[in-house]
């Protein structure tokens, strides 16, 4: 008797929505580009009013560049703050430094947002498709945490993230390197 294959919810899509149900505020759109020119690259919408940000973290084996395509964002890395806008091309952001972005206007009261949508592209060198195993596995982290995970959606993540070259500050500071791998390899 054959056995029928489990189907995956996510293996076909090439976009995916994060939306907090506690905030609506805090929501992105993540297209996953198909074309082999362009290996692995993630194109992140984050719409008027998003306050959605990936978190402070860092990669080892991956270079990662990113690229302003619409609108104004705020990239930190390291202890560094800039707003890139499409005019800077794109941001290398080395091994090992520690970087996070968001919309430039995150932070301004409601009649000082901008209007439009603000759109980066990102993606590694080397293109080895991680990243888009990586969304897909944590998108579905935080689609279960809605239904049976709750509480161990955080310690869930930070082992999938580790996994796919994605390590997540967990505290700030010169700690925070030993601090995550401690607290990620307590979990294999």
């Amino acid at each position: 008797m054959a056995t029928k294959a489990a189907k995956s919810t996510t293996a076909g899509r090439k976009v995916f929505r994060r939306s907090d149900t506690s905030n609506l505020n805090n929501r992105a759109t993540f297209t996953f580009d198909t074309d082999p020119s362009r290996p692995g690259v993630t194109r992140i919408t984050l719409p008027e009013k998003s306050i959605w940000t990936p978190g402070r973290h860092w990669h080892e084996q991956h270079v990662e560049y990113f690229r302003v395509i619409q609108g104004r964002v705020l990239v930190r890395l390291g202890n560094t703050s800039q707003i890139a806008t499409p005019a800077h091309g794109p941001v290398r952001i080395e091994k090992f430094v520690i970087h996070d972005f968001m919309r430039a206007d995150r932070d301004k009261s409601d009649d000082e947002k901008d209007v439009e949508d603000a759109v980066v592209e990102e993606w590694t060198d080397p293109a080895d498709g991680i990243k888009h195993v990586f969304f897909r596995n944590i998108f579905s982290i935080l689609k279960d945490a809605q239904s049976y995970w709750g509480r161990w959606t955080y310690l869930q993540a930070l082992y999938v993230a580790a996994t796919y070259d994605d390590f997540i500050e967990v505290m700030p500071g010169r700690a925070s390197y030993l601090t995550t791998h401690l607290l990620t390899s307590a979990m294999v």
